[in-house]
Formats: structure tokens, C-alpha cells, sequence
């Protein structure tokens, strides 16, 4: 995918992909390879739930949700997230209602500023494209071929009792297989984001403050899509680096890097891998278990 936004990479870091940032860990230290790997899946499996809710719940409705019998209204009421209103989208609807207005300098729909399910202050535009790359006032049914998002969010992360957090988050993705008789959809993007996260347990805590690369790539869904639906095959990678400190027993400071990667199987519990270290990630309840392998 063509990214159009050069701001997603304003925030330059070295994509280190290593697993392993040491041979030899202090003894008695809880800030072990492995203890990194389990923390650092948790936060990117978060992150990556988070995307594909996003999807589904409000940006796979911009305009081509209820003409297309995809992801449903129902969706966005049930979950509270707000939806555009019937003023600048083909279908009308009862859910609460975004204000958006259209740009004819830029091509794109900017919506007002709202706070979703999670807690993130969300700052969203959209954008319709025809086959030839045509920018596009408004949802076709013949002739709308993608949509393009770019968003950002802001705020809390974390399940609020093994780590908290907060995240500022950029991200530009894109939505194809609009034109035809649709049987799937496909998702591309990627992001960047700043992060910081605590890490509690009985030995000790650890603090994570660094910066994220995200990329999706190739995320499918089936069509017509309907709730409790997940990917059918793709992946979200992320490329982590931190700077980490683990206080308790004994204080120390490191450098890590990680390379997470995401893989959807149509099911909610899906493999996420850092590493030798695998996890799975539960897209139902955005948990991370079972780690294991490191």
C-alpha cells in the first residue's frame, strides 16, 4: 500500500528485530529475556486486538456498512462507539451520530473528536477512491473501490490490574475489495506509536517507556461480515524498542528489542510470536496466555 502520510514515520527508531538482548542475566533478576518477551506480548496483543475491533465496529461502517450488509450498525450500538451520520453515508441509522465534514481541498471526510469503548480520545478522517485512485466525495456501490483511514488515538492502555499504561498512537490503513459482488475484504496499513507501560507482580515492577512500528498486512475478512466474526488469515507485526527498568528486589536499566508478530485464523484465539517465545492472544477479550518457548 501507497502510504500518502509521511507523519506516521516522524517518530524515527532503529528496527532492531533481535529476540534476545543478552547471554547472561544477574541472578535473582526478574528482568529476564523471557519475563520481557510475555510483557512486551501482552501490550503489542492489546494493540492488535484493538485494530481489528476498530475494523469492525467503526471504521469498516464509514459509509459502506449497511448497503453492503457488512459488520452491521448493531455493532457500533451495542459497543457504544459512535458512527458518521446518515448526512455523509448512504445509510441511515439510530446509533448515536460523529459529525464529519468533507473537504473539497483535501478529498477527505474529518470527524469530530470522541472517546471509544476503551478510554482513547479518537481523531479519524476517511477518504473514498475509485479505481483509478480518484479521490471520491462520497460512498458509490459501483464505483467505490477502497477507503483510506488515517487516524490517531490517545489515552489509557492496559487491563488495569497486571499493567497499565498510556499510548499515543498514528496510523494510516487501507480498506480494498469494495468493487464486484464482494466475498472478502482486505485490511493494509501501518502505524507508529509512543508508549509507555508498568508491569506489576509479586517480585517486583517494570517499567517500558519506547516506541512502536506497526504494520498490517493483508488482514482478511469474509463478506458479508457479521458480529463475533474474526480475520480469516494476515498479520499485524509490530517492531518494539524500550527502554526498560525493573525495581523491586534490585533495580535495573535496559535496552530491548522485540519483533511481534500477530497471525489470524478465523478463530478469537490466535498465535502471537515474539521471538522463540510464543503466545496465544484471544481477540475476544484482548488477553495474552500461554506463553511459552523462551
Amino acid at each position: 500500500m501507497r502510504i500518502r502520510n509521511s507523519w506516521i514515520f516522524s517518530l524515527a527508531i532503529g528496527a532492531a528485530a533481535c529476540s534476545s538482548d543478552r547471554a547472561y542475566a544477574p541472578p535473582g533478576t526478574v528482568l529476564t529475556d523471557a519475563q520481557v518477551s510475555a510483557d512486551v506480548a501482552a501490550t503489542a496483543g492489546l494493540a492488535a486486538a484493538g485494530s481489528i475491533e476498530d475494523q469492525g465496529q467503526y471504521l469498516d461502517n464509514t459509509g459502506v456498512s449497511a448497503s453492503l450488509n457488512t459488520f452491521g450498525r448493531l455493532g457500533s450500538i451495542s459497543s457504544g462507539m459512535p458512527v458518521p451520520s446518515a448526512t455523509n453515508s448512504p445509510a441511515h441509522s439510530t446509533a448515536p451520530k460523529l459529525a464529519c465534514s468533507y473537504s473539497t481541498l483535501t478529498l477527505r471526510w474529518v470527524c469530530d473528536p470522541f472517546v471509544n469503548a476503551h478510554g482513547l480520545t479518537v481523531l479519524w478522517a476517511y477518504a473514498y477512491f475509485d479505481q483509478s485512485g480518484h479521490g471520491m466525495p462520497g460512498y458509490n456501490l459501483l464505483t467505490t473501490e477502497k477507503v483510506e483511514y488515517w487516524s490517531q488515538l490517545d489515552g489509557p492502555v492496559g487491563d488495569g490490574a497486571t499493567f497499565t499504561g498510556t499510548t499515543h498512537r498514528k496510523s494510516d490503513q487501507l480498506l480494498t475489495g469494495l468493487l464486484g459482488k464482494e466475498t472478502t475484504r482486505v485490511w493494509n496499513g501501518a502505524g507508529v506509536s509512543a508508549d509507555t507501560t508498568s508491569y506489576h507482580s509479586a517480585s517486583g515492577s517494570r517499567h517500558y517507556a519506547g516506541v512502536e512500528l506497526d504494520s498490517v498486512k493483508s488482514v482478511i475478512y469474509r463478506q458479508p461480515r457479521t458480529p463475533g466474526s474474526y480475520p480469516l488469515s494476515g498479520d499485524v507485526i509490530r517492531v518494539a524498542n524500550y527502554s526498560v527498568t525493573s525495581t523491586g528486589q534490585a533495580t535495573e536499566t535496559r535496552s530491548v528489542s522485540r519483533r511481534i508478530v500477530t497471525t489470524f485464523n478465523g478463530t478469537a484465539a490466535v498465535p502471537i510470536r515474539v521471538g522463540s517465545t510464543l503466545c496465544t492472544l484471544h481477540l475476544d477479550t484482548h488477553k495474552v496466555d500461554g506463553c511459552s518457548g523462551q
